[in-house]
């Protein structure tokens, strides 16, 4: 895929799997929107990654994926910032079996506003110029073992994948008209 000078947006892009993302597209050229609940993380990140590239191809964004204001407010700065978006990585999540409500709203929520938020500032009726979503979800529900059930972590993961595949195949399609590829 070619991403020199494209604009991409990546939740939970401050650390981890998010941070490696946030550097292969700075690497292939691209200007990248960190979003991460965790300030710290996030303004070292930011720190670290304009020594390495070019400080103005980078934006940190403080926001909690699961408040829907905050990341409708972050994928905004970010096309003022930037002046478009093209690619979009939802990649925030957790594992947390005490707070499954929170994870729920991490990890599937979130996902899908911010495929809708993503399809919105892309498409061509509202000045963009299609592009790509990426969605990351774990595993993790493939894997559980009897003593450590996590049924709603695996609800999840069913969840996102019966949403997506509706969306790869064909059920959705009304919405992927503005040349939004499908991943």
């Amino acid at each position: 895929m070619h991403v020199n000078g494209k604009v991409a947006l990546v939740t939970g892009g401050a650390q981890g799997i998010g941070r490696a993302f946030v550097q292969a597209l700075l690497g292939k050229g691209a200007k990248v929107a960190l979003l991460d609940r965790n300030s710290e993380a996030g303004r070292e990140s930011k720190a670290a990654l304009d020594e390495q590239f070019e400080a103005q191809r980078t934006v940190f964004i403080q926001c909690d994926v699961t408040d829907q204001e905050q990341l409708k407010g972050a994928f905004k700065k970010v096309t003022e910032h930037f002046g478009r978006l093209d690619i979009v990585v939802n990649n925030a999540g957790v594992n947390n079996e005490k707070d499954w409500e929170s994870t729920i709203q991490i990890n599937l929520t979130s996902v899908i506003r911010g495929t809708y938020l993503g399809l919105e500032y892309m498409r061509k009726g509202n000045g963009g110029d299609g592009g790509v979503i990426i969605n990351i979800s774990s595993l993790a529900g493939e894997n559980i073992n009897t003593f450590y059930s996590l049924d709603y972590f695996k609800s999840d993961y069913i969840y996102i994948i019966e949403y997506l595949s509706g969306i790869k195949y064909g059920k959705a399609d009304h919405l992927f008209s503005q040349k939004v590829r499908k991943q």
